[in-house]
């Protein structure tokens, strides 16, 4: 599979009617200013929004920025929870805006941009960047204003074209130069399986890994061996961001207490090449796992320079 490097803008603003009579959408575009040398670390400002993915691992942020305000150009009745467009009632307060911009960059060189906006959580325009127009989502008098007041600043969408076609492209490639032992490093999972007893008739086994990069990985349970297969009582997690730019998720397993079965749980990462990591639950001796434990701490200190505080053994 191959996944591309994607730099991504998100915005998100919740609009109050005693917060003014204008209607206004503020996007922050962040485009990629690299460092002068080729060390990594030096590029990026804590709060910037942009965010370099391969295959959406989240690396440094990046800090020259372009700011676009879009204005609605409507107005609140005085008193009132509703909002007009051309003197007509098109909405109601409090409501909220999203947008989503940016771009993406393949192996083969190839490239995508996209600017999408929201509103009240349901797609509401897009900005079409080959042709550079505007077109709605949905078929109201509000979407239809807006596509009109949009596709009317033609200086501003020849401007976002111009950013998305060739500013937000030509700076990736730059910070992916000069960063790209930090964004093709790999960081293998660490994980801890527990139990938590629901009730006396359920058991839940946890999972939960930690630690890896890049984003991609497999997370299962077996059963006797066998890998367990969907259903009701198999859950995994979203796998989402650490502060630290590796990624966790946790995965869960109802059971009966006492069912005879074993179980374990396995991951597998491009990290740990062809093998996995095989945490069973209940199936290691205490004084065991502590010694496995210290061993694998020593060598992950040796390999990253990190030391990553609970882990199982790998059997």
């Amino acid at each position: 599979m191959v996944f591309p490097w994607t730099c991504i803008v998100l915005c998100h603003q919740l609009a109050q009617p005693q917060w003014g009579w204008g209607l206004s959408l503020l996007g922050v575009i962040p485009f990629l200013q690299p460092a002068s040398g080729p060390n990594p670390t030096a590029v990026g400002q804590p709060g910037d929004a942009c965010h370099l993915f391969p295959g959406q691992p989240r690396v440094k942020q990046v800090a020259w920025k372009v700011a676009l305000v879009f204005a609605f150009r409507g107005c609140r009745v005085p008193h009132s929870s509703s909002f007009l467009v051309q003197g007509q009632e098109v909405g109601s307060y409090p409501f909220v805006l999203q947008c989503k911009t940016g771009c993406e960059l393949y192996p083969n060189g190839s490239s995508t941009k996209f600017y999408h906006l929201a509103y009240n959580a349901h797609s509401f325009l897009s900005f079409d960047v080959d042709s550079s127009h505007w077109k709605r989502w949905q078929e109201n008098e509000l979407a239809v204003h807006i596509e009109q007041e949009f596709n009317s600043f033609t200086d501003f969408s020849a401007t976002l074209q111009l950013l998305l076609n060739s500013t937000c492209i030509d700076h990736m490639k730059r910070f992916i130069e000069y960063g790209r032992a930090a964004l093709e490093r790999r960081e293998p999972p660490v994980a801890t399986v527990f139990a938590h007893m629901r009730d006396p008739a359920q058991l839940l086994l946890v999972c939960h890994v930690t630690g890896f990069y890049p984003r991609p990985i497999s997370v299962a349970w077996l059963r006797d061996g066998q890998e367990v297969s969907p259903g009701p009582g198999l859950n995994t997690s979203t796998i989402l961001p650490n502060a630290d730019l590796t990624y966790q998720l946790r995965s869960t397993l109802i059971v009966a207490p006492d069912d005879g079965h074993t179980y374990a749980c396995r991951v597998r990462h491009c990290s740990l090449g062809t093998r996995s990591l095989l945490i069973p639950w209940g199936k290691y001796h205490p004084q065991l796992f502590i010694i496995l434990v210290n061993i694998q701490k020593e060598v992950r200190k040796q390999v990253t320079g990190y030391e990553h505080v609970a882990i199982q053994p790998t059997l």
